[in-house]
């Protein structure tokens, strides 16, 4: 009976140790980019943080288009609104 009960199931991880294997993982991610990149040149991270910064931008972006294409366009208009409302409130 035990078995089935915790069939799937798994620990949770304390956050010191989720940022530990967090960093481990990207640690290995860089080993293996640098190893097979041949003749490419890694464009993310780099060494200049004000390129880094034109990146991230592109990155959140990109993660907003898809939320907006997986979740919808009311979810987003919803926070717009709420937003301009706020807006509004402040300049009053």
């Amino acid at each position: 009976m035990k078995s089935r009960i915790l069939t799937g199931k798994t620990a949770k991880l304390d956050p010191e140790e989720k940022a530990r294997v967090k960093e481990e993982k990207l640690k290995e991610r860089f080993e293996f980019e640098m190893k097979r990149k041949g003749q490419w040149e890694l464009i993310y991270p780099w060494p200049e943080e004000k390129r880094n910064v034109i990146y991230s931008d592109f990155i959140k972006k990109a993660n907003e288009i898809w939320d907006e294409f997986t979740t919808g366009k009311g979810k987003k208009n919803s926070t717009m609104e709420e937003k301009r409302l706020n807006n509004n409130n402040l300049n009053r």
